[in-house]
C-alpha cells in the first residue's frame, strides 16, 4: 500500500513539474513577444489597397480590398490602441465627388469603415472647414485624444477632429506635420530644422537653424529661436533621444539626404544620400521603431529601413510591383483575422 501511494505521489510530482514547466514557458514567450515585438508597417497604394509588410523579414504579409472612397491617398497615420488607420486623399481634378477626403478604417481583414469625413460639410466649433480639394496631411496626437487633419483652405488649413467618431472638435490655422514633435502633455508641437546652404537666385547663402514652436490649444505660434551652428536641436521641453534625425531635400541643389545629428552640439554624426533618382523619398520625414535604433520611410516603391544612430541602410523591402504608395506607419499589432 505504501509502495502505490508512492508512485501516485511520484506521477503527481512529475505532472506538476511539466505543468510548472508549461507555465514558465507561456511566462517566457509572452515576456520576449513584449520586449522583442515584430513591427509591421503599413501603407497605402495608388490602387486604393492597404499593404502590411512585416519589417523584421521584409515580407509582405497582407493586402487589403480595394477601398472605393480612396483617391489618390496622400498621407495617413495609425492609431495602435484601437487598430484604426487614418487615410487621407487629395484629388488633383477639380470637382471630383467619387471619394471621401478623410476615412478611418478597423485594420482586421474586412477593414470596416469606422468613419467617413464627407466633402465640404464639416462646420466645428472653430468654424468652417472646406475639405472640398483633399486632405494634405494626417497626424495623430498624443494619447490618442486629437486628429489633425490638414486640408487647403487658407482659412483653416488643419481640423481638429475626435479620432474616435471623426467629428470636428475645432480648427488650428497652421499645420501640423509629421516632423513636429508633440510635448509629453500633448498640448505644444515643435518644429526644429538644422541650419545649412542653399541657392537663392544665383547665389549659395547661409542658414540658421531653428526651433519654433506651436500651442496646440490656442494655434498661436512662438517667435523662433534661432540656433548657433546647429547647437541644442531640442524642444523646449527637451528630449529623451539625443540624436535627431533630418531628411533634406533641396532640389535645386540636387541634395537628398539623411541626417543624424548629436542635439546637444549639433555635430552631424553620420548621413546617407545614395537615394534613386527615380524615386526620391515620399515622406519628409522618419518613422520610429519604438525600442529599436532603426527608423523606416517610403520611397514611394519601396520601404527603407535605417539605423538612426548610423545612417546605415539596414532593409530595402519592395512592396508591389509598378504601384506607388504612402508613407509608411508601424504598429506591433498585425491584422486582426476576423
Amino acid at each position: 500500500m505504501h509502495a502505490y501511494n508512492t508512485g501516485i505521489t511520484n506521477k503527481r510530482r512529475i505532472m506538476a513539474v511539466f505543468i510548472a514547466s508549461g507555465i514558465v514557458l507561456i511566462v517566457g514567450f509572452a515576456v520576449w513577444d513584449s520586449l522583442f515585438p515584430t513591427w509591421y508597417g503599413y501603407v497605402v497604394g495608388e490602387d486604393r489597397r492597404i499593404y502590411m509588410v512585416n519589417l523584421e523579414t521584409g515580407e509582405l504579409e497582407w493586402v487589403s480590398r480595394e477601398l472605393e472612397q480612396v483617391r489618390e491617398p496622400s498621407e495617413i497615420d495609425i492609431n495602435r490602441e484601437e487598430s484604426i488607420l487614418y487615410i487621407g486623399s487629395s484629388v488633383s481634378a477639380l470637382h471630383r465627388i467619387d471619394y471621401t477626403p478623410l476615412i478611418a478604417v478597423r485594420l482586421n481583414e474586412s477593414v470596416n469603415i469606422v468613419f467617413e469625413v464627407p466633402l465640404n460639410s464639416q462646420a466645428g466649433g472653430g468654424g468652417h472647414v472646406n475639405t472640398s480639394h483633399g486632405v494634405t496631411s494626417v497626424r495623430l496626437g498624443p494619447h490618442g485624444k486629437r486628429l489633425y487633419v490638414g486640408v487647403l483652405d487658407s482659412d483653416n488649413p488643419t481640423a481638429v477632429l475626435d479620432p474616435s467618431t471623426g467629428g470636428i472638435v475645432g480648427t488650428l490655422r497652421r499645420p501640423v506635420q509629421k516632423w513636429r514633435e508633440f510635448s509629453p502633455d500633448g498640448k505644444m508641437a515643435a518644429s526644429i530644422f538644422p541650419g545649412g546652404s542653399r541657392m537663392r537666385d544665383s547665389d549659395m547663402v547661409e542658414y540658421q537653424g531653428l526651433v519654433s514652436v506651436l500651442n496646440l490649444d490656442t494655434g498661436e505660434g512662438s517667435p523662433a529661436a534661432y540656433l548657433d551652428n546647429n547647437r541644442g536641436l531640442y524642444p523646449p521641453w527637451g528630449s529623451e533621444d539625443d540624436h535627431f534625425i533630418y531628411l533634406r531635400d533641396q532640389p535645386r541643389q540636387d541634395i537628398y539626404r539623411l541626417e543624424v545629428y548629436d542635439r546637444e552640439s549639433g555635430e552631424v554624426l553620420a548621413a546617407y544620400d545614395d537615394f534613386s533618382e527615380s524615386t526620391r523619398y515620399n515622406q519628409r520625414h522618419v518613422t520610429r521603431i519604438p525600442g529599436s535604433d532603426n527608423v523606416v520611410m517610403s520611397t514611394g516603391y519601396e520601404i527603407l529601413v535605417f539605423n538612426g544612430l548610423t545612417a546605415e541602410l539596414v532593409k530595402r523591402i519592395q512592396v508591389a510591383d509598378d504601384v506607388r504608395f504612402t508613407e509608411v506607419v508601424v504598429t506591433d499589432k498585425p491584422i486582426d483575422i476576423d
